[in-house]
């Protein structure tokens, strides 16, 4: 399998597994919808990465491949009212093959002893996410459970997958890590835009985290117009951080004072804060993905990939602009899906760009 291939694989896999999972973080209808596009992404990574791995490997791609097909129907259940229960059953049997096909992972030579490390971390992930399951059924305080180790399930997945890429490809791979931290990064930020809760707006925090360490990367391994870019996208990380941390301060404020009205969304002085950072950060990242446009690094593949990640910006900045406007959370949403479809697409053009021009 070509490399280009190999790295591509673990990107779609990676972004479809912390799609799937922040499934039990967000709020909100759109969660699901995020999940599925999420499982979509898991079964096409699956598909590109079998055929470079040895028997042992390919053995647990088809485990996975089942457990994530099943996950998709129960998906596709829990969308339709009443359905619940058969979902349930559908994740309970997609876990149970999920959970064999990691096991089945950390057997392969292929990934190399760094990646079983990260096989490990993935299992550690899924049991995680079964005692989320568990704590979904308890009242009340069954949701914080849920969103707490579902946080903790994501950051395992994210790292269990970079050490299984790195155990493929090698960990010499510093332009096309940055890439990947700088994806996933964005595209929480999104499913923070389209969702609602607390525990979203921590995962923000953490994509924020991991737009900082993938554009710091990225800004020594590129050229001169490209870390002009980078520097306008590292100041829109700033902003965006001011803006995750209102938020979940105002979520925490609302949950405990009981303030139902705050709960559902109604906009309030705090709202409007978040809103307006969150759009200037938006406007920042499309000026330096315009900016980025002109960097001779990222090839023309990257060039077309960053016109994607501009039209995504403006999608956003105006998903959180009509945010002011009451009763447009379906609209938001589906702005914000859009975008995050868009963000996907037009980061993996850009990693083709790179190693194109490695």
């Amino acid at each position: 399998m070509e490399k280009k291939e190999t790295i591509k694989s673990v990107t779609f896999i990676l972004v479809g597994m912390l799609l799937q999972i922040f499934n039990g973080i967000g709020g909100g209808w759109s969660t699901n919808f995020i999940a599925i596009f999420g499982l979509i992404l898991f079964l096409i990574g699956l598909n590109k990465l079998k055929s470079g791995l040895d028997p042992a490997g390919q053995s647990a791609v088809q485990m996975l491949f089942i457990g994530v097909i099943l996950g998709l129907v129960g998906t596709f259940f829990d969308l339709i009212p009443l359905m619940g229960w058969l979902a349930i059953i559908f994740y309970i049997v997609s876990f149970v093959f999920e959970l064999i096909g990691f096991i089945k992972l950390k057997e392969s030579a292929t990934i190399g002893e760094i990646g079983k490390s990260g096989a490990g971390l993935l299992l550690i992930s899924m049991i995680l996410l079964l005692v989320a399951g568990i704590f979904w059924f308890i009242p009340l305080i069954g949701g914080i459970f849920v969103s707490i180790l579902s946080l903790a399930a994501l950051y395992l997945a994210f790292t269990g997958w970079l050490k299984i890429q790195a155990g493929i490809i090698g960990e010499d791979i510093p332009k096309i890590k940055s890439v990947t931290y700088i994806l996933i990064g964005t595209l929480l930020l999104l499913c923070n835009t389209a969702t609602s809760g607390w525990a979203a707006a921590i995962a923000s925090i953490f994509g924020l985290f991991l737009l900082f360490k993938g554009f710091k990367q990225l800004k020594d391994n590129i050229d001169e117009v490209g870390q002009s870019a980078v520097k306008l996208l590292v100041i829109s990380i700033f902003i965006g951080i001011a803006a995750a941390l209102v938020d979940i301060i105002a979520s925490i404020m609302d949950v405990a004072s009981g303030n139902v009205i705050g709960m559902i969304g109604a906009p309030g002085t705090i709202d409007y804060i978040i809103i307006i950072l969150f759009a200037g950060a938006y406007i920042v990242q499309f000026i330096g993905y315009l900016k980025l446009r002109g960097s001779v690094t990222i090839g023309e593949t990257g060039k077309s990939g960053v016109l994607f990640l501009m039209i995504a910006m403006i999608l956003a900045l105006v998903a959180s602009l009509i945010g002011i406007i009451p009763f447009t959370g379906l609209v938001t949403s589906l702005l914000a899906i859009a975008g995050l479809v868009l963000v996907f697409f037009g980061w993996v053009k850009v990693q083709d760009g790179l190693i194109e021009n490695k």
